[in-house]
């Protein structure tokens, strides 16, 4: 399994897969414009994860203020459970504090999405507020 840096270019060449892998939720809704627009350290936070040239998992970010927000995070049906999340999620971790200094990182997970919930849960995120069927979970990072 690689992890990598996300590039525009890589995005832009494999948006289908990307857009494959979220609209396996209902209510995802991202579309191209919305992968590709540019956003503050988009480009040198966010991180995707490949299995022999596949993609298996992804997270979207960005520098909001104080903080890194990450857009979003999915790992594909056929890799869950295979630690491609926690590598994923380390990764990013890193990105953040040895790059750009910063301890502190947030979310957005559906109520419902149990599994997710419980991973950010076990993984260090706390809920910081309630927006209508979503949790805030926020991170500070040691």
């Amino acid at each position: 399994m690689d992890i990598k840096l996300l590039t525009k270019n890589y995005l832009k060449s494999h948006v289908d897969s990307f857009k494959n892998i979220i609209h396996e939720f209902d209510n995802e809704y991202w579309e191209d414009e919305h992968f590709l627009i540019d956003l503050p350290r988009k480009w040198e936070s966010s991180l995707y994860a490949e299995n022999e040239d596949e993609l298996t998992g992804f997270i979207i970010s960005s520098n909001k203020g104080d903080m890194f927000h990450i857009h979003k995070f999915f790992v594909a049906r056929n890799y869950r459970s295979c630690g491609i999340g926690a590598q994923l999620l380390n990764g990013f971790e890193n990105i953040v504090k040895g790059t750009f200094m910063c301890n502190k990182v947030s979310l957005k997970v559906d109520q419902k999405n149990f599994k997710a919930l419980r991973f950010y849960l076990k993984s260090g995120f706390v809920k910081k507020e309630e927006i209508s069927d979503m949790f805030v979970l926020e991170k500070v990072l040691a």
